[in-house]
């Protein structure tokens, strides 16, 4: 009994690995992001060469309206864009670059800011912003950390999609 014991115990020990192993982005994986867009969680955000911007907002719960404020630099707000009711989950969303006032608000970096709620109660939610990978930093607990204008050093365990 005590030598099946012990052989259950190290094949789930096993197991566990594997399925650690599986489920980890690999540094391989990871150092073919250099030069990709990440979407991640985050506040700055860059525009593409269009001038438009590209983004998501994360809902923990369904909400009966959803609201995005763009910021310039100095905190101004430039636009707010409405999402109206969604459900929970991902929701992305394109601002066309131009302030409340039709005016392009030019390259930024820009803070953008959610905020969600269903009737009058908060609904918790975060903001997801596309940035490029600049460079891949391995690490010993094999998570690589990936370099990101505006964001820093992000986990990549962190990337919500690779595009």
């Amino acid at each position: 009994q005590f030598s099946s014991l012990s052989g259950q115990e190290e094949t789930n020990s096993t197991l566990k690995a594997i399925a650690a192993k599986l489920g980890a982005t690999s540094a391989s994986d990871a150092l073919g992001w250099v030069g990709k867009n990440v979407l991640v969680e985050g506040k700055t955000a860059y525009p593409q060469t269009s001038g438009a911007l590209d983004a998501a907002v994360e809902l923990d719960h369904d909400a009966s309206d959803v609201r995005v404020a763009i910021r310039g630099a100095n905190g101004e707000t430039l636009q707010t864009v409405s999402l109206g009711a969604q459900k929970a989950g991902t929701v992305n969303f394109t601002w066309d670059g131009t302030t409340e006032d039709g005016q392009p608000a030019g390259p930024g970096p820009f803070t953008i800011d959610a905020t969600a709620v269903d009737g009058n109660t908060a609904v918790t939610s975060r903001t997801l912003v596309w940035a490029p990978v600049t460079s891949v930093q391995l690490t010993a607990d094999g998570d690589p950390k990936l370099t990101v204008p505006g964001l820093g050093q992000v986990s990549s365990s962190a990337v919500r999609s690779v595009g």
